[in-house]
C-alpha cells in the first residue's frame, strides 16, 4: 500500500495521536512523541472523525512541507501555486507551511525527516504512473 511509508515513519517515530472534537466539524488534533509535540485544528467531514488518524495530520504535514520546499521565497510560491489571496492571507498561509516544515522535521527527527520525504516522492511517482492518471 503507498501510505504504508506513512505507517512506517509514525511507528519509527513513536508518534501518537490524541485529538478532541470542537465546533462546526473542526478537530483539534496533537501529535507527539519523545522529540515533541504539533497541534492542529483541522475540518473533518461530519461523521468522518473516527476516520481521522495520525497518518492523516502527518500526510497533511509532509504535503505542506514539500510545497515549502520545491519554492525559493514568498514570491516564487505565490508564483508556483497561483495563489490569488489577499496578500496577507497568502503571507499567512506561505508561513503556515514553513511552520509544518519545520514541526515536521521535528517530530521525526533528523535522520527520520529525509527518508520520509524521499518516501513521498516516490509514492507520488507510483501513484503518477499508474495506467488511467
Amino acid at each position: 500500500m503507498v501510505m504504508d511509508f506513512v505507517n512506517d515513519a509514525i511507528a519509527k517515530a513513536g508518534i501518537k495521536m490524541f485529538s478532541e472534537p470542537m465546533e462546526d466539524g473542526q478537530l483539534r488534533c496533537r501529535l507527539e512523541n519523545e522529540r515533541c509535540h504539533v497541534t492542529r485544528e483541522v475540518s473533518v467531514a461530519a461523521g468522518r472523525e473516527d476516520e481521522f488518524w495520525a497518518g492523516s495530520l502527518l500526510y497533511h504535514l509532509m504535503l505542506n512541507a514539500q510545497q515549502f520546499a520545491a519554492c525559493d521565497d514568498f514570491a516564487d510560491w505565490l508564483d508556483e501555486t497561483g495563489c490569488k489571496l489577499p496578500k496577507d492571507e497568502a503571507r499567512a498561509k506561505y508561513e503556515q507551511l514553513e511552520k509544518d516544515q519545520k514541526s515536521l522535521e521535528f517530530i521525526l527527527g533528523p535522520a527520520l525527516y529525509p527518508e520520509v520525504m524521499a518516501q513521498l516522492e516516490i509514492s507520488q511517482a507510483i501513484s503518477n504512473a499508474r495506467p488511467g492518471r
